[in-house]
């Protein structure tokens, strides 16, 4: 039986210099504005783990 919502169930870091945490918080706040289902498991999936107020990494110019 399914309920009909998406969430994240595994998920795993490609980058060697990225733990599977670190890349989940970051996900997170790149959709933390967002409305789209996939979008709001990954918040969700955030929030179970604690990172409440996920905070996007400040990008600089090279």
């Amino acid at each position: 039986m399914t309920k009909g919502e998406f969430g994240v169930t595994r998920y795993e870091a490609v980058a060697s210099d990225l733990d599977k945490q670190e890349m989940l918080r970051l996900a997170g706040a790149l959709e933390q504005n967002s409305e789209h289902p996939i979008a709001v498991g990954i918040v969700q999936k955030n929030k179970y783990f604690g990172h409440n107020d996920p905070s996007p990494p400040k990008i600089s110019k090279q």
